[in-house]
């Protein structure tokens, strides 16, 4: 196991774990417009299967905001 930091909240996850497994694994879902930053780099939709979380990271999960 590791442990990330997700939206300033400390999660255990599985080593090996990838962005879109941990996004599954807190019950977001991967299809939805968010947008991910790990330690404050943005990383795109299309690679979130490829980056694997390493102990320690910093995840911000941004959901959209509506408005005028």
């Amino acid at each position: 196991m590791i442990k990330v930091s997700i939206n300033n909240e400390i999660q255990a996850l599985a080593n090996e774990c990838s962005v879109r497994q941990a996004l599954e694994a807190l019950g977001y879902d991967a299809n939805a417009m968010l947008g991910v930053a790990v330690n404050q780099t943005f990383v795109s939709k299309a690679d979130w299967a490829q980056t694997l979380l390493k102990e320690n990271d910093q995840v911000d999960i941004l959901n959209p905001v509506s408005g005028g």
